[in-house]
């Protein structure tokens, strides 16, 4: 009997041993595909981050040249589908992150192609040259956090145009020029209600 009960025990502590370590596979394979997964998202981040620079240093190249170089692009690059992808590896966190900068660049470009149509086709390029900054860099400090949340492997730039510091650069250039924007307009409207205050009734 005795013996019984210590080859039973013996039976269920392999079986135990077993299914800890089929759980530890299951959890390495899962922390191997959210990386790939990882990766991938990184990939289509970056390559949407280098179009927008590119189209926002065209746009400034048009606009400085008086249209004889660049283009005068006015809508910012389509974010890649990504819909065949398993959004779970990554968690709803990001998988959020990812989903509302398309969203938001979907409304972005619906807007200035109204703007384009029905008001200012110069201001329209204008916003998407400022635009392609904006979402460009935010697409780049998703891909930053992505990197080193899952421990990726930084790409080598060897002496390449670096996108992640020049949409940096440009997009701090842009808030920085909507700030002084908004300020004057407050001048302005403060003006025309003192104005409005001080003439005779």
């Amino acid at each position: 009997m005795a013996d019984f009960i210590q080859v039973l025990g013996g039976g269920i502590t392999g079986a135990l041993l077993t299914q800890g370590l089929i759980f530890l596979k299951e959890k390495a394979s899962e922390r191997g595909d959210a990386k790939i997964t990882a990766a991938f998202f990184a990939a289509e981040l970056e390559a949407f981050a280098f179009a927008c620079a590119d189209r926002h240093q065209q746009s400034a190249q048009w606009e400085h040249s008086n249209g004889e170089h660049g283009q005068p692009w006015r809508t910012v690059p389509d974010l890649a589908p990504m819909e065949k992808t398993n959004w779970r590896h990554i968690g709803i966190d990001d998988t959020q992150r990812i989903i509302q900068l398309r969203s938001a660049i979907s409304g972005r470009n619906a807007e200035l192609e109204a703007i384009f149509e029905f008001i200012d086709g110069e201001e329209a390029v204008k916003m998407g040259s400022d635009s392609c900054a904006e979402y460009g860099h935010r697409a780049m400090t998703i891909t930053s956090h992505l990197y080193r949340r899952f421990k990726l492997k930084l790409p080598a730039t060897n002496g390449d145009w670096n996108v992640r510091e020049y949409l940096e650069r440009e997009w701090k250039a842009v808030k920085a020029a909507r700030l002084k924007e908004e300020a004057r307009q407050r001048e302005f409207e403060a003006s025309v209600v003192t104005a409005a205050n001080e003439t005779p009734r």
